[in-house]
């Protein structure tokens, strides 16, 4: 396969500019080398004093000082033109120790991230803190909140934020937290009695009963959580009797000497009665519909037919009466209303069937067109043939 000669002659250019480069840095390092020697032959050297042998003691009997251990050598940097030691380089080996070096500083930089993320979670949770103090709960629970997004493990935050939760009477989300703050730390008695306090006014009061007896393994001499026990079996016990009645036992000498009476029980309507007195425009609307449903379950005779309805609550129940049971009359029934009557009769809204129907009639029945308009829901429909 030819090789292009364009794009081998740009290679050896790339590689001479890079030998050059290569030539220049080691040319400065030489130079800087060469001045540092010179600087250091100049300086006058420093001698040790020498102190006389101890008393009573030869020079053979001072101890031995240890050799100091010869520290690793540097790699010394190969020299441009040593060939020989550039054919034993090797390439692998340098990459290992670059990505080494590159690995080592990421952790380095991961932890002091990880620690300056701590660090402002705990100033989240002095400024949330501060706020609770103040009384301004749901700003407390926004500084906590940030705090745990920056410090997920810390039992602390969520406990402090159910702590607010609690003031605030969001007693569901505040056993939330206290849950993922025992999951953190199930030593942590602050979460435990917080979550007690939250079941309780839920009244959980079983389970709540079972976190104050945790805190009292972890912290026997509580006397809060003393106390919080004998007011939860108080309030288990008043629950308990809310929901059962529990027989009198009472021994034959203490009970009473008066007989039995039997009672009689009626059952009585559970409808509400209002104590606001009804107007007697409602009254008579009531009275009317309690009489037109009276008679709707009676067959219209024919002389009701040619009777116009004076209520819109009458003109419904007989229109629905005729169309159960003779649809073609109703027209006839219809026709008995005179068009001024119309807004009374029909007022501002009209079922799907019945407006249905009444446009059948109109269609089929009239055959001159009606000065009149009716109004159904704000609209006025033209009575034409």
């Amino acid at each position: 396969m030819a090789v292009d000669p364009t794009l081998l002659q740009m290679q050896l250019k790339r590689n001479n500019e890079d030998m050059r480069d290569m030539l220049q840095s080691l040319d400065s390092w030489e130079e800087e080398i060469k001045k540092r020697d010179e600087l250091l032959k100049k300086q006058k050297p420093i001698l040790k004093k020498t102190l006389p042998p101890i008393r009573g003691k030869s020079s053979g009997d001072a101890p031995h000082k240890k050799k100091p251990e010869p520290a690793a050598k540097k790699k010394e940097k190969i020299k441009s033109f040593d060939y020989d030691a550039w054919s034993k380089f090797d390439v692998d080996e340098a990459c290992e120790d670059s990505d080494s070096r590159s690995s080592e500083g990421e952790e380095e930089n991961e932890e002091n991230e990880e620690n300056s993320r701590r660090e402002t979670a705990v100033l989240e949770k002095e400024r949330g803190n501060q706020l609770f103090k103040d009384g301004k709960y749901e700003a407390a629970i926004e500084r906590y909140t940030a705090a745990i997004n920056l410090d997920p493990l810390s039992a602390v935050l969520p406990a402090n934020r159910a702590m607010a939760l609690l003031k605030l009477d969001r007693y569901a989300a505040a056993e939330k937290d206290c849950d993922v703050s025992i999951s953190l730390d199930d030593k942590y008695v602050k979460a435990w009695m917080r979550r007690a306090a939250a079941k309780t006014k839920l009244k959980k009061y079983e389970s709540a009963t079972e976190d104050i007896k945790m805190v009292l393994q972890l912290e026997p001499t509580n006397k809060h959580a003393k106390a919080e026990l004998e007011r939860l079996e108080k309030l288990k016990g008043t629950s308990d009797d809310r929901k059962y009645v529990h027989p009198v036992k009472r021994p034959p000498h203490l009970r009473s000497k008066e007989p039995l009476v039997r009672i009689h029980i009626e059952d009585i309507s559970t409808t509400a009665v209002t104590s606001e007195p009804v107007s007697d425009a409602a009254a008579h609307e009531e009275e009317e519909e309690r009489r037109v449903e009276e008679t709707n379950t009676i067959e219209l005779t024919e002389s009701m037919l040619y009777e116009a309805p004076t209520s819109s609550i009458q003109f419904q129940c007989q229109w629905k009466t005729l169309r159960r049971s003779d649809p073609s009359k109703l027209a006839q029934y219809f026709k008995a209303i005179l068009p001024s009557q119309y807004p009374v009769v029909l007022k501002q809204s009209l079922e799907n069937e019945t407006f249905s129907d009444i446009i059948d009639i109109l269609d089929k029945e009239y055959i001159h067109c009606l000065v009149s308009c009716i109004p159904v829901g704000g609209v006025f429909l033209a009575l034409m043939s």
